[in-house]
């Protein structure tokens, strides 16, 4: 895992990435003033109005009543811009899609420093330039949506521990451990995500300490339990009050935000006739009676209820019915751009330009996962492969559990564009073996037959309309 070969190669490094960053930081403005103003839709809204009455000295409520239905950092964050309730197009708005292409491009640092330190400097730049270009963190940089800030926390904070990795150094500890706590208070799942980084660096310490040619200390593995140990500390520092806020304020345990079970109710509704689509007007049904009652608390027990009796209704297909649907909904090549364009949100863009955004959405979304793919079958280290494993595992096993789509697999993206990149410019370092191109041949023969596919409905009506079949779907 070489950074380079001394000084010169350091600053070279250090200018190409600046120069990377500024492209990414003039592509994502430029964009964003030629194609605005574009209003709001869906969960953009719940995210000003929150951030709106944090503004207001309300806390992070909604229509005055404290809650916790969603987790905290994204509307603190725009709270700190925004000083009342902002219409569409008005100046705040401006400002808070400026703050969104800000954390975009800093997802371009991210990215290129994380593949650094995975597999040097060579990937990295290819890894931060990718990122610069791919449609989806662009598209991504101008919606209100939590995503942004998430995937940049979190991509940072696997930065850092690769760091902590390589370095051994208490520094990075202490920054992974704050990057993954503000993600976990951006998105839960980021906890899970630390607690398998933690495995990460034990397994990986253990291997290294039986291992007499490699080039680790003494103690390795008693050093990477205390890191985890320390790590995770900071990590809950960071969570727990927040935590203690929602115990004081529901009398009950709830970590983070009060969705989970309203997911799960989401994601395991079937439709009746084609249990490979979602049932679009069930699942809007359920959401509108949900936020109909008052009490929180009260709905995430009912919703539990209701998820626990579809599961059990289910069996014994469901876990094989889950697997096919969630995971073509997780991985088809729709993007929330299409959402946004079907929606009307940019009232001035012409045909022309939605199909010149499909094709290259979908073509860089496909060719990203089939270089990472390869990149991930075939890293050198079992280091390596593991930490990309591990994620991807996390990541998809909550999704295929609860509720999938496609905004939901952007944190996994930095990966497959960092590992993709090492399969470009590395090729004669991959070492595939035997089991594993069966295992990535059939996951690539899934992915390229059922999940990109999926999409093709919706792609043809983009195509020829500019909207999906649906254009009000969830």
């Amino acid at each position: 895992m070489s950074t380079g070969d001394g000084g010169w190669a350091e600053r070279r490094f250090t200018l190409a990435l600046i120069g990377i960053v500024l492209v990414a930081a003039c592509l994502r403005f430029g964009l964003l003033s030629a194609f605005f103003p574009s209003r709001p839709v869906g969960d953009e809204f719940y995210y000003l109005q929150t951030a709106s009455e944090i503004a207001a000295g309300n806390g992070h409520a909604r229509d005055g009543v404290a809650h916790a239905n969603w987790p905290p950092a994204h509307p603190f964050l725009m709270s700190l811009l925004i000083d009342e309730a902002p219409e569409p197009g008005a100046r705040p708005i401006v400002t808070l899609l400026r703050m969104q292409v800000v954390l975009g491009t800093l997802l371009v640092l991210c990215t290129a420093l994380l593949g650094r330190g995975l597999f040097g400097a060579r990937t990295g730049l290819l890894a931060g330039l990718v990122a610069a270009l791919y449609p989806t963190f662009i598209a991504f940089s101008h919606f209100l949506w939590s995503e942004m800030l998430f995937v940049t926390l979190l991509t940072g904070a696997l930065a850092a521990a690769v760091q902590v990795e390589r370095t051994r150094r208490a520094g990075w500890v202490l920054v992974a451990g704050l990057l993954f706590g503000v993600a976990g208070l951006t998105r839960e799942i980021a906890i899970l995500i630390a607690g398998g980084v933690s495995v990460w660096w034990i397994v990986t310490a253990r291997a290294s300490d039986r291992d007499p040619e490699a080039d680790q200390p003494a103690g390795a593995p008693a050093r990477a339990w205390l890191q985890s140990l320390l790590m995770l500390t900071i990590a809950a520092s960071v969570v727990l009050p927040w935590t203690w806020r929602n115990y004081k304020l529901f009398d009950r345990f709830v970590p983070v935000s009060s969705v989970s079970w309203m997911a799960i109710r989401q994601g395991n509704t079937f439709a009746k006739r084609d249990w490979t689509r979602p049932p679009v007007g069930r699942v809007r049904t359920f959401v509108v009676e949900y936020y109909a009652d008052p009490d929180e608390m009260g709905r995430v027990d009912r919703a539990r209820k209701e998820a626990l009796a579809l599961i059990r209704d289910e069996q014994p297909t469901w876990a094989f019915k889950k697997f096919i649907r969630n995971s073509a909904m997780l991985f088809n090549p729709d993007s929330f751009l299409f959402k946004k364009i079907s929606r009307g949100t940019y009232p001035d863009l012409a045909l022309g330009h939605i199909r010149i955004a499909l094709v290259a959405s979908i073509l860089s979304y496909i060719l990203v996962i089939l270089f990472g793919l390869v990149g991930i079958a075939g890293a050198r280290g079992r280091g390596r492969r593991m930490l990309a494993l591990g994620v991807i595992g996390v990541v998809v096993t909550l999704h295929l559990f609860a509720v999938a789509s496609p905004r939901y697999r952007l944190p996994l993206m930095p990966l497959f564009i960092i590992y993709g990149s090492h399969a470009i410019l590395d090729r004669r370092q991959l070492q595939v073996t035997r089991r594993g191109k069966w295992v990535c041949g059939a996951v690539l023969l899934f992915f390229l037959g059922w999940c990109v596919p999926y999409f093709a409905r919706d792609a043809r009506s983009m195509w020829a309309q500019g909207t999906y079949v649906d254009a009000q779907r969830p």
